[in-house]
């Protein structure tokens, strides 16, 4: 590692990006970015995602859809309001009915804030019951593996 590179700037950016736009009411008691505020923010990235792929609407009623059920969260920089964060997302895993994506947040600075990993399961939300990614999802994802 290069002598004056912070440890904070190996991290990978993933092909898929959100800019997130950090908001005074997510900052805690200790003025700097509440831990459960990534968390939405994440979500934020991976709806935007699955909207901009076209593959999954959030509509009343859908019959199946992703379901989160694993979630690893790795906490590496804090964040102050203002900021701008550039937070990337990829699909990692991809299986008949499960998949993962993972994440790595960047600060204006391009220092790595935070980096997440997710596992997710395509439920039929009747029947409570795992079925498999579709295949207009899957085709979609390729594009984005890592």
């Amino acid at each position: 590692m290069e002598k004056n590179r912070s440890p904070a700037t190996r991290f990978r950016r993933y092909p898929f990006e959100h800019k997130q736009y950090v908001a005074w009411g997510d900052m805690d008691a200790f003025s700097h970015l509440n831990n459960v505020v990534y968390v939405r923010y994440f979500e934020n990235a991976r709806v935007e995602f699955f909207r901009r792929l076209g593959v999954w609407s959030n509509e009343p009623g859908p019959e199946h859809g992703p379901v989160i059920v694993n979630l690893a969260m790795q906490y590496r920089k804090q964040v102050r309001y203002p900021a701008e964060l550039s937070i990337t997302l990829g699909v990692s895993r991809l299986k008949t009915r499960t998949f993962s994506f993972v994440c790595a947040m960047f600060d204006g600075t391009g220092e790595c804030v935070h980096t997440a990993e997710a596992d997710f399961m395509w439920i039929h939300f009747e029947k409570a019951t795992p079925i498999s990614v579709p295949d207009e999802v899957i085709r979609a994802f390729e594009a984005y593996r890592v």
